[in-house]
């Protein structure tokens, strides 16, 4: 053979297995990185129904859980839904399956487990985690989708302690989402013609004892003896740094009504109380908790306050386990009284009612709680002398009073003799 082309060949073989031996010895490096399982396309109709997204998460409560409902056309049957999620603190992709019930032919209701159920620190400012999610429903003939649409997003549900808005002169509400929508939110609501002008309303949901300045407003207790701290407290203010958005006055009328989430932190539901810290006093040595009335909603785990009833301000409201009480402690000191004489209804709060039936349940007075002469009756009392809400003498006859205060409602009978 020609030395010329051998010489060639030789050349041409070396040069390919020194670039082959060049790319054996290259490093490969690998990228971690958080990724879900790629979506298949579809064409079977299945959607989600009017389902609106969580962005926030308690931080006292500190966990997620979805609830909605999916519509699946074309006679397929709704066969799994499942929440996959992760965290800040926790990269890992955790998959849980959620509870589904059909309601009808083509809708099925869902309701996810709370996540995460483990590896989310404990409460505290330095802790604000998020939670990255998404739904993924599939019926029989193995038809998907996605929450949000797009199979690669994630929703976010961030841990924080403050929302703001504006609500405008006709009215509005500024909603704090707990977290958990199988239950309720907080939030303030302005009726239209409460404000003036538009107002930035700011609700904050407190670390429990997380820093000096809150564990200072939780050791404002009145009796000065009253050792509990607060279950949870919400701070609802209006812009606190611009003075041309000043707080309503107590004389707006109608004032907000707000709500307040509690979950499952009371260790007895049934047997809660809702203060306010009363700052009147203007040093941190007189700012005392003050109890208000309030109306309990078990079902959305929410209690609710009407400043126009209580008659206080906004500011700190706190939510605290309710010392036990006997039942008689706000029934009347008497049972009948005559023309000239008085009906104490004692320990009451500011806002608490006292209804006077008569036996047909005719409404004959209504009573508002206020400041009690003498003070053996509590902080606060109803008094009834007999009259109705016109100012005259009731005729002789027995009657029935219903109590509200502390979320509780209680009933029995007096009687007016002349």
């Amino acid at each position: 053979m020609n030395k010329k082309i051998i010489l060639t060949i030789l050349t041409a073989m070396f040069a390919f297995c020194s670039v082959a031996l060049a790319a054996s010895t290259t490093s490969i490096i690998n990228t971690a990185e958080i990724s879900f399982e790629a979506a298949p396309s579809t064409t079977t109709s299945i959607v989600f129904s009017n389902y609106n997204p969580v962005t926030r998460v308690s931080v006292n409560m500190r966990k997620l859980i979805l609830a909605g409902n999916i519509e699946v056309d074309g006679g397929a049957v709704l066969q799994s839904v499942t929440l996959e999620y992760y965290t800040k603190y926790n990269p890992s992709v955790i998959d849980t399956t959620a509870s589904i019930k059909q309601i009808n032919a083509n809708t099925w209701s869902f309701v996810t487990p709370a996540a995460p159920a483990a590896g989310i620190p404990p409460a505290s400012p330095e802790n604000e985690d998020a939670i990255y999610y998404r739904i993924i429903a599939v019926t029989n003939d193995n038809a998907k989708i996605y929450f949000p649409a797009i199979s690669t997003n994630v929703e976010t549900a961030a841990l924080y302690t403050t929302d703001t808005g504006t609500i405008a002169t006709t009215g509005g509400t500024l909603i704090q989402q707990s977290g958990d929508q199988t239950r309720g939110n907080s939030n303030i609501n302005f009726a239209n013609g409460a404000l003036s002008v538009d107002n930035t309303f700011y609700i904050t949901e407190l670390y429990s004892d997380s820093n000096t300045t809150h564990s200072q407003i939780h050791s404002y207790l009145s009796p000065s003896n009253d050792t509990r701290n607060p279950i949870i407290t919400y701070y609802f203010t209006p812009d606190p740094n611009n003075p041309t958005n000043p707080m309503p006055p107590l004389t707006a009328s109608p004032m907000p009504t707000i709500i307040m989430y509690y979950g499952d932190l009371p260790a007895n539901i049934n047997n809660i109380e809702v203060m306010w810290l009363n700052a009147s006093g203007g040093s941190i040595s007189t700012n005392k908790w003050q109890s208000v009335n309030f109306s309990n909603d078990t079902t959305n785990r929410t209690v609710s306050v009407s400043l126009a009833q209580t008659g206080t301000g906004m500011g700190y409201y706190a939510i605290f386990d309710k010392t036990q009480t006997v039942i008689t402690d706000h029934r009347p000191n008497v049972n009948s009284i005559l023309p000239g004489q008085l009906m104490y209804f004692s320990s009451l709060n500011p806002g608490d009612t006292v209804v006077i039936f008569d036996m047909r349940a005719k409404t004959v007075r209504t009573l508002v709680a206020s400041a009690s002469n003498p003070s053996q009756y509590g902080a606060y009392s109803c008094v009834w002398d007999g009259k109705d809400d016109g100012g005259a003498y009731v005729e002789p006859d027995m009657y029935l009073y219903q109590i509200k205060t502390g979320g509780q409602v209680i009933s029995g009978v007096i009687t007016f003799v002349r």
